[in-house]
């Protein structure tokens, strides 16, 4: 009896695996080979991810000779979480391809913030006609205001704008966030990323020799080894792991310097917190190196504020 309860406690239990979030997860996520397993037998490539809150997220998966990975819909759970580098995620496998999560901060504690998280879903797509009196409510109160700014002036000489009737100003105002202000912003966004990048792609072999010579670094200094990631490369900062923080830079803010492989030197600013990050100063680093995502950095701890960068890049040419 007491054999047939231990075999049936043993078949039910759920498989577990656990990743931290390193390099560019946001796109895909590996799924460890000896958890294939588990799955190996399933005829759907689909997977159901039910977060926190217990809302379901679908996503695809993606083979390629050596890995298994979550791809298509794995970047909108990634940005429905606001998850982060270093944070840490366990997967529960529920069977019939369905996977429990779990998300612990870099405090080892589960995040609270995404017990609530639902699906983020577009706005349904106005008809034809509504987009046609917007268009033309839109346009009615430009020339409203351009009337105004042409005729009315204050006693400095300044212009100003009268407010609009009060019946049309609400509409008018949503449209102008929605249809004007946003895609602005992503443009801009876009413009800065395109800036920034001058090289071609690389190729899997590329990308695999950069990471060799990465590893294969040495030094009798303290030093860590970083992937840039496109938060690294478009984003003004460089997270730094906690450990490494803790144990051999200084624990308040201050001023730090780069030193490229040219010799070439940058002031940064460093504060230590719950994400430990170089900050200002860091874009400068960046562009002046040509970094890119995928490229590997190697920071060598020379001086209690001095980290020597070694770059080993997957495209050597700009």
């Amino acid at each position: 009896m007491k054999k047939k309860k231990q075999k049936k406690g043993v078949v039910n239990r759920k498989p577990h695996f656990f990743k931290v979030l390193l390099g560019d997860f946001t796109h895909h996520l590996r799924i460890p080979p000896k958890f294939l397993k588990h799955i190996s037998g399933a005829k759907s490539k689909r997977v159901i991810l039910h977060g926190p809150s217990g809302s379901k997220w679908h996503v695809e998966l993606g083979r390629s000779p050596e890995d298994t990975f979550l791809t298509t819909g794995w970047r909108k759970f990634v940005k429905d979480h606001s998850l982060k580098e270093y944070e840490f995620l366990v997967f529960q496998y529920d069977g019939n391809m369905h996977f429990t999560v779990l998300i612990f901060d870099t405090s080892a504690c589960e995040r609270e913030d995404v017990f609530a998280v639902k699906p983020w879903r577009k706005q349904p797509v106005q008809s034809e006609g509504k987009k046609k009196g917007a268009r033309a409510a839109v346009q009615a109160l430009s020339l409203q205001i351009i009337k105004h700014e042409a005729q009315e002036t204050n006693p400095m000489g300044e212009m100003w704008v009268a407010s609009p009737a009060p019946a049309p100003a609400p509409v008018p105002a949503q449209i102008k966030t929605e249809e004007c202000e946003l895609p602005i912003r992503a443009i801009r966004e876009k413009r800065k990323r395109k800036k920034i990048s001058t090289r071609r792609l690389a190729t899997e072999e590329e990308r695999a020799k950069a990471q060799r010579a990465a590893n294969a670094f040495t030094s009798p200094f303290p030093y860590i080894v970083v992937r840039m990631t496109p938060t690294h490369v478009y984003r003004p900062y460089l997270n730094v792991p906690n450990r490494f923080s803790r144990e051999h830079l200084p624990q308040e803010k201050s001023s730090m310097v780069l030193r490229d492989p040219s010799g070439r030197s940058w002031t940064v600013n460093y504060s230590p917190s719950l994400r430990c990050q170089i900050a200002k100063g860091w874009t400068a680093f960046v562009r002046a190196n040509k970094l890119e995502e995928g490229d590997f950095c190697a920071l060598e701890l020379v001086g209690p504020v001095e980290l020597c960068v070694h770059i080993f890049r997957v495209v050597e040419e700009a």
